[in-house]
């Protein structure tokens, strides 16, 4: 089990997990490298020298192509082949193999970074922004959640390294405008970024343009931002008098889109339509809004989202989808040493109140159903004793969590007695047929492994109630991790 450390950050790639069937390896670099480790700060007045996405590119025609995700493919051999390989034609192909790329060179942000490089700007924004283009997908929504998750966190991971400087999201934004001010790049990307520096250094870029339409994309992700970083951005204006003129602005420049997730998934019927949105919500003189309370709840179970802001649900809910991305021991599954890591990843979010600690662990768990998990790393004593591939469904849970909730707020004694009369009514669901074949194949006549997860379960709200999150990941480390 590894303990919390500096280390974790659910927004970058961690090195831990692995794209299915790929064996993380160095790639060398035929356009040279940026070795730094520090985020780029925006900074009124600072350099702005782009450091990843500048030039025009090489010129890859005739150049050697091999499929990027070969273990000996070069940034400059990728490139040719995402641009000019006849496989790359199909419809929705090239934005594929270019996801799995980023994927698959996840712990190589050096190798992205001369990716792009050898792309040049222009080619390497179309690549992002047609991951957003939800016409591609054919239906697969599952697949476009997980594309456009995976484009957010290169961005990050590039600007946590260094490797992305107001330069460089200058140089985007750029593409950005000359190609329409693609609505689906500004609101699932950017607008979804849960680092909020590189939201700035995107509201600064898109402000810079002068436009209506660049203006409704800034809005639209600073009133996606937190009030403190919104006042930062918008006082100056309000002081020099342009504030209203802004808002005006981006009012013209909100045009209206079809819904991503309907277009996505091919739903039948009138897509609904979205808007750039935000602009209405800043148009305030006094202070913004505050989240609420950051103090952790007292009682359970309790519904963790009510009166939440969509668009801070909607960031949180990224960061539960980015801990499932990132934390995958072997192929495609999740064991317990990780569920472990997870909890203290959320543990450690210095930028969350308790509340939101509690969404996006409440959202992780929602999630199980949708992946595949591994009882690897749990103590064998909290195996369910009839069907041990259940053994999640009563350890990865939400704060919402309508059974086990109301336990932890009973007496140690009244919450046994209910954990035991469950299990004892359970067992009399199984009928008489379900009894002679456990009992033929030597399973218990009680589970005793759902009642030991359970009691344990209790244990760990409690200390949730009694500390906090840090204190229920702590403690549901040690009942739970072998």
């Amino acid at each position: 089990m590894i303990p919390p450390t500096d280390r974790y950050s659910v927004y970058r790639f961690d090195s831990t997990w692995n794209a299915p069937g790929y064996v993380p390896q160095h790639h060398p670099s035929t356009s040279g490298t940026t070795t730094v480790t520090t985020p780029v700060k925006y900074e009124p007045g600072a350099s702005i020298d782009a450091r990843t996405f500048y030039g025009e590119g090489r010129d890859l025609r005739g150049e050697v192509s091999l499929s990027p995700l070969a273990t000996d493919a070069t940034p400059q051999s990728a490139g040719a082949f995402l641009l000019y390989d006849p496989s790359m034609t199909p419809p929705g192909a090239r934005r594929a193999v270019f996801v799995a790329t980023l994927e698959a060179h996840y712990d190589d942000p050096q190798w992205i970074q001369s990716l792009f490089r050898e792309l040049g700007t222009q080619h390497a924004a179309e690549f992002l922004i047609d991951v957003a283009n939800p016409t591609t997908y054919v239906g697969a929504t599952h697949v476009a959640t997980r594309s456009v998750a995976t484009v957010r966190a290169t961005l990050t991971l590039l600007h946590e390294r260094g490797m992305l400087t107001q330069g460089d999201v200058n140089n985007l934004v750029g593409q950005l405008a000359s190609s329409g001010w693609d609505p689906y790049f500004v609101t699932e990307v950017i607008g979804k970024l849960s680092a909020a520096e590189l939201k700035t250094m995107f509201v600064h870029a898109a402000m810079s343009t002068g436009s209506d339409e660049g203006n409704a994309a800034a809005l639209h992700v600073l009133g996606r931002m937190s009030p403190m970083a919104q006042r930062e951005l918008l006082d100056p204006l309000r002081q020099a008098g342009t504030f209203d003129a802004l808002v005006r602005s981006a009012q013209r420049g909100a045009k209206p889109f079809a819904s991503f997730d309907h277009i996505a998934g091919q739903h039948n019927g009138p897509a609904p339509l979205d808007t750039f949105t935000g602009a209405e919500t800043l148009w305030l003189d006094g202070p913004m809004p505050a989240l609420p309370d950051g103090s952790h709840f007292r009682t359970l179970p309790v519904d963790v989202t009510a009166d939440m802001p969509q668009w801070r649900l909607d960031e949180l809910q990224g960061r539960a989808d980015a801990l499932w991305l990132h934390n995958k021991a072997s192929g495609d599954k999740v064991d317990f040493n990780e569920f472990g890591s997870m909890l203290y990843d959320v543990a450690a979010m210095a930028d969350l109140t308790e509340r939101e600690k509690t969404i996006v662990w409440t959202f992780v768990a929602h999630a199980l159903d949708k992946h595949s998990v591994s009882l690897h790393g749990l103590r064998s004593e909290n195996k369910d004793s009839y069907r041990p591939g259940d053994s999640a469904k009563h350890i990865v849970i939400g704060f919402s969590d309508g059974y086990h909730g109301p336990l932890a707020m009973l007496s140690p004694e009244e919450a046994e007695m209910k954990i035991q009369q469950h299990e004892q009514n359970e067992f009399g669901t199984l009928g008489a047929i379900g009894r002679k074949i456990l009992s033929l194949g030597g399973k218990p006549k009680i589970n005793e492994g759902d009642i030991t997860a359970s009691r344990n379960q209790v244990v760990a709200l409690r200390a949730y109630i009694d500390g906090g999150f840090s204190a229920y990941a702590r403690t549901w480390n040690q009942l739970y991790v072998a």
